[in-house]
């Protein structure tokens, strides 16, 4: 059995959050992927799975959409993108840990090869990132 790490971690704010006057850009979810990349071993191959936050409502579908494009070079072409609101419901705060412990899981059982990129984001603007990976891609 093999170990899995939070191999990197980043946080970011969107401007144009849900209670924000400001344009929503999408900004704020590219820029914290960005900086988890930047701050990933640079031997670790592209994340294959994405895990996301996202609820089902348009507002965050168009943010992940903006971030897969600026972002498109970190991420394998063929990932799969999981948001598991759309089995538990929105988990609110408990989201960014519940989705770290489905990806390590997934590595463990066997059914989710290579890294995964963990992402949440709150109405308010916080966005956070985490890279999961096994410990023997190091």
């Amino acid at each position: 059995m093999s170990a899995r790490a939070c191999e990197s971690t980043a946080v970011g704010f969107e401007e144009g959050h849900l209670f924000s006057e400001a344009p929503y850009r999408g900004e704020g979810l590219a820029a914290t992927v960005d900086a988890l990349v930047g701050a990933a071993p640079t031997q670790l191959d592209r994340p294959r799975c994405i895990f996301s936050s996202m609820n089902g409502e348009y507002y965050w579908a168009k943010e992940w959409g903006v971030a897969a494009v600026r972002c498109r070079d970190y991420i394998d072409s063929e990932a799969r993108f999981e948001h598991p609101a759309d089995c538990f419901g929105d988990m609110g705060a408990g989201c960014g840990p519940g989705m770290i412990a489905l990806a390590a899981i997934g590595m463990q059982k066997g059914y989710l090869p290579g890294s995964a990129l963990v992402y949440g984001a709150s109405d308010g603007g916080e966005r956070a990132a985490a890279l999961v990976a096994r410990l023997e891609e190091r």
